[in-house]
């Protein structure tokens, strides 16, 4: 049995870890930080070199079972046997390949189709895949006219005759031919390396490193740039060598604290840096709002203002009757006193978006991780709503963020305004406490920058005042 992504952690956990050596315990402790304990292997996927260092730890890994069971290992000379992704990595460098900051989202799911080959997989998680393909299409994050239309279609033809005929868990088989195809089309795109580490840099303030996994990031950055592998004309250059100046001074002692911190003004370029890395216009272009592009700073006849389409979310029941039908990119407050619903009412709310919408992130500061918390979510969850007890320095994985509250966030509207302008295309919802006579905590500015208002003035009624349908009321 060879070791891979999905057996790993099943497979250590079967050993034990005390039972490893201190390099295979050291090898477990990277994997542990790259993919954020097993909840991403976004950086394996992305990262040559994160993938080649990991793939190496599972051929060490896979030798070390096979010794404890008394099996010979498979060794053919002083090299590491190299897994099918390896060769066919190997493969790739022969083509010409496009350095991007963020690869098609098209590409993202022939990719993740490619990666059901030879894994078993149940009924549910083909729905889960077919679900979120059918949304990218449908919010037309996909088109007809994209140039893997046709790859595309294929992917969903064979998803949903797959889905219609399983019966159980089974495993997945796809054509040599098609692999063949679709592993070139993946391979055409790469992320650059440098977005690749300011990525993990981001990440690693956000849920605070000590020095060791500092060292291990700066040390990776320093050989990239001196390898070349990150060349001097890099677009993003002036950022990472930012990063290494910061991680050098956190290393040397010269940034307080036992865990790394990024200034406001660092974090904010970095922000800047990855800004619409996921979509978004070019030239002036917008694009986040409107099935057409239409040029900023300009003049529009009204003639041709009137016959443009605008792109709405497809709300539907009591949440249109409530609130309209916004368009994507939306902002919306909640405020009320205490005890009167309004997590309640935005977890519902959360959970609607999450099961017909797109994901969802809860950032619920207010209660954090407990148990009343708890209850709540349950009656919503759903595999597309994540929940937090704070807020994350990377939300592109969100189309929706909640932020109970902005009181407990200590956020201010200067702030919430960076935090849109820099996530462009994702909806906000803002919670606010109160004061005792019921108005929301913080600067009118608050309401004025939103484009949705729904107070809960007593338990259970909720009041919505805003651009799509003024005047909602809701019990």
């Amino acid at each position: 049995m060879s070791i891979t992504i999905a057996n790993y952690y099943k497979t250590v956990d079967k050993v034990g870890l005390k039972n490893l050596t201190k390099k295979l315990r050291d090898g477990h402790n990277f994997v542990n930080e790259t993919t954020n304990n097993n909840k991403s292997w976004e950086f394996y996927e992305e990262s040559d070199t994160i993938r080649e260092e990991i793939d190496k730890h599972f051929a060490d890994l896979d030798n070390f079972v096979k010794k404890q069971s008394n099996k010979p290992a498979n060794r053919t000379g002083a090299s590491r046997p190299s897994s099918p992704r390896s060769t066919s990595r190997t493969v790739k460098h022969s083509r010409k390949i496009k350095l991007v900051e963020s690869i098609d989202l098209e590409i993202r799911f022939i990719q993740r189709y490619v990666r059901l080959h030879g894994k078993k997989k149940t009924p549910r998680e083909i729905w889960l895949f077919i679900n979120a393909l059918q949304k990218a299409i449908v919010g037309k994050k996909i088109r007809k006219s994209s140039p893997y239309a046709s790859e595309i279609n294929h992917i969903q033809d064979k998803l949903v005759a797959l889905y219609n005929k399983m019966k159980g868990a089974l495993t997945i088989e796809i054509s040599a031919s098609t692999l063949k195809k679709f592993r070139a089309i993946v391979d055409s795109e790469k992320v650059r390396l440098s977005i690749q580490y300011i990525k993990r840099y981001i990440n690693l303030h956000e849920r605070g490193t000590d020095k060791a996994k500092a060292k291990r990031l700066f040390n990776q950055v320093m050989s990239a740039v001196n390898d070349e592998r990150i060349p001097a004309n890099d677009p993003y250059i002036h950022e990472v060598t930012s990063m290494v100046q910061s991680l050098d001074q956190f290393l040397k002692g010269g940034i307080r604290g036992k865990t790394l911190t990024i200034h406001d003004a660092e974090l904010n370029g970095l922000y800047a840096a990855l800004d619409g890395l996921d979509g978004g216009g070019l030239d002036g272009i917008v694009e986040n709002s409107s099935m057409y592009a239409v040029p900023t700073n300009t003049v529009m006849n009204s003639m041709d203002f009137a016959a443009l389409k605008f792109e709405t979310i497809g709300l539907s029941g009591k949440w249109k009757e409530f609130i309209g039908d916004p368009a994507p990119g939306f902002t919306a407050m909640i405020y009320g006193k205490p005890k009167m619903g309004k997590s309640i009412l935005a977890l519902d709310f959360a959970g609607y978006l999450a099961r017909n919408h797109g994901t969802v992130l809860y950032v619920g500061r207010e209660e954090g991780f407990n148990p009343t918390l708890q209850m709540k979510v349950e009656e919503v969850k759903h595999p597309d709503l994540s929940i937090s007890d704070h807020l994350p320095a990377y939300l592109s994985n969100y189309d929706y963020i909640f932020l109970d509250s902005v009181n407990k966030l200590e956020l201010t509207p200067d702030e919430l305004e960076a935090l849109k302008r820099n996530n462009p295309g994702k909806s906000f919802i803002y919670i606010f406490q109160t004061t005792k006579d019921g108005k929301f905590r913080g600067s009118n500015h608050f309401q004025h920058d939103v484009d949705v208002v729904i107070e809960v003035p007593e338990k259970g009624r909720a009041l919505q005042d805003g651009r799509f349908n003024q005047g909602g009321e809701m019990n």
